[in-house]
């Protein structure tokens, strides 16, 4: 079970990633999205909301690679999957690719 401050955290994070894609989503899914959102649904959520980001040309991905693995995780999206069974690592590509591990 997460803490409520753990929980605040992933909420201000998604909600920030939901609106800076909410003008390029479709608005059906983006409607289901906001759904499963106010629902408490936060696993479906994350999950429907990022491969959406993924299939949707032009999206914006503000949440930076770290904090959208380590969300993930806390939601165990790298266990679980409700949409896609390859979404961990479809989420690591998308990641990836948007944000490069920088090495020294």
């Amino acid at each position: 079970m997460l803490s409520n401050k753990t929980l605040n955290y992933i909420l201000n994070e998604m909600e920030k990633e939901i609106k800076a894609n909410s003008d390029i989503i479709q608005k059906d899914r983006l409607a289901e999205i906001l759904d499963d959102f106010n629902y408490g649904e936060y696993e479906m959520t994350f999950e429907y909301l990022f491969l959406e980001l993924m299939e949707t040309e032009g999206s914006k991905f503000t949440m930076g690679r770290k904090t959208a693995l380590k969300i993930a995780k806390l939601l165990e999206r790298d266990k679980e999957y409700f949409y896609d069974k390859d979404f961990w690592q479809k989420l690591q590509d998308f990641v990836d690719e948007r944000e490069p591990i920088k090495t020294a």
